[in-house]
């Protein structure tokens, strides 16, 4: 897998205790250290980005806990490749936008094809 490091927005922190998941019990889960979002810029290798989702997922309440954080009222969190593709004039050009800017803050990769009537979105890990 790569060597390159994600960072994480220590604001995640909150948005997880938001949702009514404990950020110890996950940052345990994930065998990552229990001050990561204390970090002057916490950052994520691909493998711990990993673990760390995997871990979020065993402990989410229900499958909605991901669009509930995703969602969340007052996220003040300020990502420019998410900004970008926020700012498109329509879906197509956002996905597209996301395809190419997202490998900057995590390690997704994020597929889009079209065709005369369908727009797919294929979501992988950049190194499966």
């Amino acid at each position: 897998m790569s060597n390159n490091r994600f960072i994480i927005d220590r604001k995640f922190a909150c948005l997880i205790e938001n949702v009514g998941i404990s950020v110890t019990q996950v940052l345990k889960m994930s065998d990552l250290p229990e001050d990561l979002f204390s970090h002057q810029m916490p950052s994520l290798t691909v493998t711990e980005y990993i673990r760390f989702m995997e871990a979020l997922k065993e402990l989410s309440i229900d499958d909605s806990t991901p669009i509930r954080i995703g969602t969340m009222d007052n996220l003040e969190t300020f990502s420019p490749p998410i900004f970008a593709a926020y700012c498109s004039k329509n879906a197509l050009t956002c996905m597209k936008r996301i395809s190419t800017y997202k490998k900057l803050i995590g390690p997704l990769v994020f597929k889009v094809s079209e065709n005369e009537k369908d727009i797919t979105l294929e979501i992988t890990f950049e190194n499966e």
